[in-house]
């Protein structure tokens, strides 16, 4: 029994199912998750490893390399890179793109087992390396905590750390993090002048301080059936614990505060700031619990944030700086709006088409198709993004190919004076096959978005699970719903004719007739025309990912290396300033340090610098974006001259460091240096980069004292106490732990006077003997070396690697940019042992299209399985693969009428578009043997084949066209759009005309002579 046959005649078990698909699917459409992109798995860990007072030299050859050394020992490992810098290294590891995301927990364990093994090689003074595993963890509920003047940075934490803990219990938090908390620590601020004069050393200090702050277990005494605990913990219990504390000198006993000035503060210089317009600032960042909706978790964090307002002092506000909740619920509703348009679009055609009561049935298709998808996904875990919301709509026009074939099959057999039942029965049941393997085509076609490994593709593979799974549905509904539904909603024609008797078919049937006579004439003029488009095509311009459209941009704001945090603070709020001014900008936030946490998914992450202030500027129209960054840009060009300023508009796939980054390998610093100075030389001389650098930036100044043994022996002074004097001018010697409730506070040992000491007056800062004795630095160096070293070494899988790169200037793409620059780079000369290799865009592209490109030929395989398991035989799916160049030809017309580039979504584009047009094809030229199992001559069943089914292509490809209507503007998905609507287009002329003129040529048909 056929399932049409089997739906017509248990209509009731039909309805029953189609009325809980509805309701399931109404229902999922609520429960599904919601966020603003597909997510993909970030596959990187980074591995921090501080080792104070050691060079950069120092901690690339003890730390760096014993840790990369083990590293190289785990499987799967992609890359290693890794950056030395005085006293901290960083270590990023990559795993190869195709492992299993579920299994990424399992080769952390092993990151770990590796490090652990190297950790006991490392030098002492060392740390323990910190192994952060959530690096690509998204926390796209982000606001700021800001204070005005009078509120101190103590109650900013304060309250910050309140708000952290009250929302942590809503449901769907899963982590809370916040930035640019300033560390709270003690300092002991010593005279060591005065400690010279008592004959007290600041190792006494350190040791004392040390000594009565360990925590001890005194362990337990029975008193009858009781157990007592002996509390003997020698740790601290108050501030005044500390300063009365007893330091011995010679001959007398002092309390600490007798000696040193004892009293909280921050740590100085800081870590990490943070300013959000103009005000001190705290960042709070909240990612959302995986798989669950994210706007129903942004509504319970917005709505305990409005309650905890009322508990915040005056002077304190809360500002919101990204929220990926209302991106994802304003997506979500912009989704509803498409569907509902594309509905009304696809249902308008049909009916100018096909008449009223053919439309309607259609359309009740195309939403049980759509609804049936959603619960499919949300029982597959899938969520409703920007992926996903698009491939609903991309699908739209597809979803009712089945549909029109089988309700224009049933109506044309009506015509001809069949029974409906009939009609219907075998209008759904004559070519369900066909349409069975034209369906598995059109997903075969999608097939290596589900198979790319890369994590650009991977932001696209929901794309595929979508279309698939509602492509499948279709057919379902074709052969189910539209014949039941067909039964009531179609009406008989009271009179019956032939349906393609008319002018319209009349002249087609001319055309084709007289196209298939001049074939080779014929023939000549297409392949004409796919040259001039190919040829036209080369104006085209091409890219990678498009812009997203936010009312943000970002600017990485660098000094020089040697630019304390402190000066970077102040010297970013010029720009903060001039952008304050512009009344465009709603909000402009600043990390200064470090760049923000990750709230939106497809961003950069740079390790600390102490020279980078990363701004948020938002706007209050995004259309405005472009036009405050320009005028941005042009005011740091002309009065920030000293400052890098990058400036960088959001994307929707993984965002590289630099749009172009030609990376040399070698072993000498030197020739690295002067290789990428003279690639540096050759980027800008190309008019289009901009922001040119390097990533180990800028040599800058060291000052090296060197030590005079003779000198020290006689003074009794070694160099432990020379890094001692100099470090207590700076950051200060930590010493111990105080803990108050939940805060813990390094205890620094500080030089009182350290702010009076600068490059002026370096060798007057005394050194005190382990006797106590003090002595300028001056009297125990030999002589001071000053000069320019590079500070910060990258290395690629255990080799030095230094890299020159630059950006694509606005109004270009990376494409044209590359062809100019990558010959100037690879022309260079490299010495023996130094090579090139290249990164940024290049890469990602590179990557996406091999991931890409690499099932192809599987995806063609099966598609050509189909077709022949269809046709048996070769000469058939032949004639349907030779109108497949002339997609071409649309995509380019596309291009042109819509205004966009040739990218990495238009790629996938031309690979769904070769999925269509074979589906469509498929119908078409099988209808030529249905037409000779009538009893028709081939070449009248040829003929007859183009008439019949002129309308169901044509609808199908005019309902896939037009439906994707809405999503043109896409900023993501709009190259697709265009892609697919251009190439449909020239497709289905190429189906309706060049496809009869090829099977012509391939079975030789000429008109019978009457």
């Amino acid at each position: 029994m056929s399932i049409s046959k089997y739906a017509i005649e248990n209509k009731k078990v039909i309805h029953f199912f189609l009325v809980i698909l509805l309701v399931a699917g109404i229902s999922s459409f609520f429960k599904l998750g919601k966020q603003e992109d597909a997510p993909f798995t970030i596959k990187q860990v980074i591995i921090t490893t501080e080792f104070p007072g050691a060079t950069q030299w120092e901690v690339e050859e003890l730390v760096t390399e014993v840790i990369e050394k083990e590293l190289q020992k785990v499987g799967h490992l992609k890359q290693i890179k890794s950056e030395s810098r005085n006293g901290l290294s960083q270590i990023d590891v990559e795993i190869v793109p195709n492992y299993n995301p579920d299994q990424l927990q399992q080769k952390w364990d092993e990151i770990r087992r590796r490090v652990r093994d190297a950790e006991i090689q490392l030098p002492e003074g060392a740390g323990v390396p910190n192994i952060n595993d959530n690096f690509g963890d998204v926390l796209g509920m982000y606001y700021a905590l800001t204070a005005e003047d009078g509120i101190d940075a103590t109650t900013l934490r304060d309250y910050a750390i309140y708000i952290q803990k009250s929302l942590k219990p809503i449901k769907g938090v899963s982590k809370i993090d916040l930035y640019g908390e300033q560390q709270p620590v003690i300092d002991v601020e010593i005279d060591q002048s005065k400690l010279s004069n008592l004959g007290i050393s600041p190792q006494e200090v350190f040791n004392t301080i040390r000594k009565h702050n360990k925590v001890v277990d005194g362990g337990t005494f029975n008193v009858g059936r009781s157990a007592v605990k002996v509390d003997a913990t020698n740790g601290f219990q108050s501030l005044e614990d500390i300063k009365n504390l007893i330091v011995k000198g010679k001959s007398l006993e002092f309390r600490l505060s007798d000696i040193a000035k004892v009293s909280k503060g921050f740590q100085d210089p800081a870590e990490v700031l943070m300013r959000v317009n103009g005000k001190p600032a705290i960042g709070i960042a909240i990612a959302n619990e995986s798989g669950l909706n994210i706007v129903e978790t942004g509504h319970a964090v917005e709505e305990k944030l409005t309650a905890l307002q009322a508990t915040i002092p005056v002077g304190l506000e809360l500002v919101g700086l990204y929220h990926e909740n209302e991106v994802a619920e304003n997506a979500n509703m912009d989704f509803i709006d498409n569907l509902v348009m594309s509905v009304i679009i696809v249902v308008l055609i049909l009916v100018f088409a096909m008449g009223v009561r053919p439309s309607l049935l259609i359309g009740t298709s195309l939403v049980f198709a759509i609804v049936t998808t959603l619960v499919f996904m949300d029982q597959i875990g899938l969520t409703l993004n920007r992926t996903t919301l698009a491939a609903i709509i991309i699908a739209m026009g597809m979803l009712v190919d089945n549909a029109i074939v089988v309700a224009d099959n049933a109506i044309n057999a009506m015509k001809r004076g069949v029974s409906k039942k009939e009609a219907l029965v075998n209008g759904a049941s004559v070519p369900q096959w066909g349409l069975f393997g034209a369906t598995f085509i059109a997903i075969f076609s999608f097939l290596p978005l589900a198979m790319a490994t890369d994590d650009t593709a991977e932001t696209i593979q929901p794309l595929f699970y979508v279309l698939s799974i509602s492509l499948l549905l279709s057919w379902v509904f074709a052969l189910t719903q539209t014949v039941v539904y067909g039964d009531f909603m179609l009406k008989a024609p009271k009179t019956t004719a032939d349906p393609y008797d008319n002018k319209f078919f009349r002249a087609y049937k001319k055309v084709i007739e007289k196209l298939i006579e001049k074939r080779w004439w014929s023939l000549s003029g297409v392949i004409g025309i796919f040259v001039l488009f190919t040829l036209w095509g080369n104006s085209v311009k091409q890219s990678f990912f498009p812009f997203v459209e936010k009312p943000l941009f970002k600017v990485d704001y660098w000094l020089p290396n040697d630019a304390p945090i402190n000066f970077t603070y102040e010297d970013s709020k010029q720009l903060e300033n001039w952008l304050l001014e512009q009344e465009e900008v709603k909000n402009v936030s600043i990390t200064i340090g470090s760049t923000p946490p990750r709230y939106y998914l497809a961003s950069v992450s740079w390790s600390n610098a102490k020279n980078l202030a990363s701004f948020l500027i938002e706007v209050h129209d995004a259309e405005k974006v472009k036009e405050v960054l320009d005028k941005a840009k042009k005011y740091s060009a002309e009065h920030l001259p000293h400052a890098m300023t990058i400036f960088q508009q959001f994307k929707a796939a993984p965002t590289p460091r630099a749009d172009l980054e030609a990376c040399f390998l070698g072993p000498d610093p030197e020739v690295l240096r002067e290789l990428v100075e003279e690639a540096k030389r050759r980027m800008r001389s190309v008019s289009t980069t901009q922001n040119v650098r390097d990533n180990w930036r800028e040599k800058t100044p060291f000052w090296k004292p060197i030590y005079s043994e003779e000198k020290a022996r006689r003074a009794g002074i070694s160099k432990g106490n020379i890094a001692t004097a100099t470090r207590m001018m700076r950051e200060g010697i930590n010493v111990g732990v105080y803990r108050e409730r939940d805060k813990r506070m390094p205890i620094l040992v500080k030089d009182v006077s350290r702010k009076s000491y600068d490059n002026n007056n370096l060798g007057a800062i005394p050194v005190i003997s382990e006797e106590g004795k003090t002595i300028q630095m001056d009297q125990i160096i030999d002589h001071y070396e000053v000069g320019f070293e590079e500070a910060w070494l990258w290395r690629f899988n255990r080799q030095r690697m230094i890299a020159a790169q630059c950006d694509v200037e606005f109004g270009f793409e990376s494409p044209e940019v590359e062809e100019a620059v990558v010959p100037l780079i690879e022309s260079m000369e490299l010495p023996e042992g130094y090579t090139l290799f290249w990164d940024g865009l290049k890469r990602y592209q590179t990557q996406s299209n091999e991931a890409i490109s690499a099932p192809l030929p599987i995806a063609a395989v099966l598609m050509v399985a189909v077709l022949l398991v269809l046709f048996k035989g070769y000469r058939k799916p032949l004639v349907i693969l030779g109108i497949l160049p002339l997609i071409w030809v649309g995509i380019i017309l596309g291009m042109k009428v819509f205004g966009q580039t040739i990218g990495f979504m238009a790629i996938l584009g031309l690979l769904g578009l070769v999925g269509m047009v074979i589906k469509n094809a498929i119908v078409l030229v099988e209808q030529i043997e249905i037409e000779m199992n009538n009893g028709l001559g081939e070449y009248d069943a040829l003929i007859m084949s183009a008439l019949s089914r002129t309308i169901p292509v044509a609808m199908a490809a005019a309902t896939t066209i037009l439906g994707m209507a809405p999503i043109i503007k896409d900023p993501l998905f709009g190259g697709m759009a265009a892609a697919i609507m251009g190439g449909l287009f020239a497709a289905t002329i190429a189906t309706l005309i060049v496809l009869p003129i090829l099977y012509a040529i391939f079975f030789n048909l000429k008109k019978p002579q009457l």
